[in-house]
């Protein structure tokens, strides 16, 4: 092989060859899954480029502007969409879960609207005599120091004094209205 020293044979030589080189550029990105980019200088100095997938991916990769992608990639990309179904479902479940609730709710509605009776915490106290205020008050202290208790058994409160807790052992419920 030699250099063509005739001028006009020049541009003819190199559009074929340019043909054939671009042609075997795509046949390697195509066969190989290779990224290439190349830039040719024609006899008259204008520049021809092919690239693929793109001139500024490929340069960009090349001075380290925009590094090649990351085998993991791919990985993070399957867990991402793992977490995002998972997300989904927990999604729906909570929904059925909350119409669920709201027919609970529904019911106990319908439920209080038809009570006929009520209860003794909507009692009037005006209504009540001596004994069942008294009988209030000994239930009311005792669930004060239930609660009392219950409150230093899971370390929220400091225990109370024992002159502040008065204790009536036989009490259980509070009266209802008419007891």
């Amino acid at each position: 092989m030699k250099k063509i020293t005739k001028d006009e044979d020049l541009p003819v030589t190199f559009a074929r060859r340019k043909a054939e080189i671009y042609r075997k550029a795509s046949e390697l990105c195509i066969l190989c899954d290779t990224d290439i980019a190349m830039v040719i200088f024609s006899p008259s100095r204008k520049p021809y480029s092919f690239a693929s997938p793109n001139m500024r991916s490929i340069c960009d990769r090349l001075f380290k502007q925009n590094p090649p992608p990351d085998p993991n990639q791919a990985n993070m990309e399957v867990q991402k969409a793992e977490r995002i179904n998972a997300l989904i479902q927990e999604l729906n479940c909570l929904k059925l879960r909350f119409e669920a609730e709201k027919e609970r709710g529904k019911r106990l509605d319908e439920m209080l609207a038809t009570r006929t009776e009520k209860g003794w915490w909507e009692s009037s106290f005006d209504d009540l005599g001596k004994e069942e205020v008294r009988v209030l008050i000994n239930w009311f202290d005792e669930m004060r120091i239930k609660i009392s208790n219950r409150l230093i058994e899971i370390g929220s409160i400091e225990a109370p004094s024992s002159s502040s807790i008065a204790t009536n052992p036989g009490s259980k419920a509070p009266p209802s209205n008419g007891q």
